[in-house]
């Protein structure tokens, strides 16, 4: 699951963990066994909402920018 966003006037509300769970019922539906997301580390709220909806941490996701050498 990727790309979950809450507009910051909107965030509180609990409308990013209803639709992730909307997302994981229909992927559950469809047959996928395994589900992953990935969050930011300094994201804790969303992380919490992750953990609440049943996510656990598994490893760390490190992101950055990728410069092509020739």
């Amino acid at each position: 699951i990727g790309n979950v966003y809450t507009r910051p006037e909107y965030r509180g509300g609990g409308l990013g963990a209803r639709v992730t769970s909307a997302v994981v019922a229909a992927a559950l539906r469809e047959g996928v066994q395994t589900i992953v997301l990935n969050v930011s580390r300094d994201n804790h709220a969303a992380q919490r909402v992750y953990q609440r909806l049943g996510f656990e941490f598994y490893c760390e996701f490190v992101e950055g920018e990728a410069t092509r050498r020739i």
